[in-house]
């Protein structure tokens, strides 16, 4: 229970090495006969997980992967949580090459990989830059395995195509999300609207921020936010404090850089 919740990876060095003390502790104790031979402590999959995913959310791949190899060295069996934060991981760090020797790993360990799993493998490949491509091609081996594709996994898709200047790829699927039955979140429409403005459209913009209101969706902070960027890119002030004045009617506070 105490890397359940674990944030602070220095508490969780101090806490392995008081289990690590102990295990000695209670492996001589074994030798001797006595009781404390039973009291040897083994990481399970929760500890692996929940340590390996906070390491990786420091962005940092080598010192995920080093927990990793920490854990499971004292018995930690590997789990469908791990693997996909070290896929995670490798995206971060833009290596698409990781992203897919860690989902191997995962079934060299015979983990089969869920939804949550390709989830992480189709944003790795939309972060590290690997293309749309890659990342349809991750879609359609969850796919393959009977996963059913998600709000996220499609998100990611157009998160790559956005990234890769081609919105009108990104819309496409936004419509391929419909068809499923998928309903688009703020995180996808953003995605959509960031599309646009990467190309200096704004009108393509806020014509996503309509789309996604009309959706039931409040604007918030990030798609304004947004929205300013691309009305940035097309030195369209007059746009821009249009748009910040609304924000302001609304009650949207603005992070500090973009609300000067």
């Amino acid at each position: 229970g105490a890397a359940a919740s674990v944030k602070d990876l220095a508490a969780v060095e101090r806490w392995l090495r008081r289990a690590e003390r102990s295990n000695r502790r209670s492996l001589a104790a074994a030798a001797d006969g006595s009781e404390g031979g039973r009291r040897a402590f083994r990481p399970d999959a929760g500890v692996l997980g929940a340590v390996v995913t906070a390491a990786a959310r420091r962005g940092s791949l080598p010192l995920a992967e080093d927990w990793f190899a920490r854990l499971t060295a004292a018995g930690a069996p590997a789990s469908a949580i791990a693997i996909a934060a070290l896929i995670g991981a490798a995206g971060k760090s833009g290596s698409a090459a990781a992203a897919e020797w860690w989902f191997d790993e995962g079934l060299r360990a015979s983990i089969r990989p869920d939804a949550f799993v390709f989830g992480a493998a189709v944003e790795a490949a939309a972060r590290s830059g690997a293309g749309p491509a890659a990342a349809a091609r991750w879609l359609g081996r969850a796919q393959d395995m009977r996963i059913a594709p998600n709000v996220v996994m499609l998100t990611s898709v157009m998160r790559a195509e956005a990234v890769a200047g081609n919105p009108a790829g990104a819309e496409r699927w936004f419509d391929e999300a419909g068809k499923l039955g998928l309903q688009c979140d703020a995180v996808a429409f953003g995605v959509l609207m960031d599309g646009a403005a990467r190309q200096g459209d704004l009108p393509g913009a806020a014509r996503w921020l309509f789309r996604a209101c009309s959706a039931g969706i409040a604007p918030n902070a990030v798609l304004f936010a947004t929205l300013l960027k691309a009305a940035a890119r097309c030195s369209d002030t007059a746009a821009a404090v249009c748009w910040r004045r609304r924000c302001a009617e609304l009650g949207v506070g603005l992070p500090g850089s973009v609300s000067g």
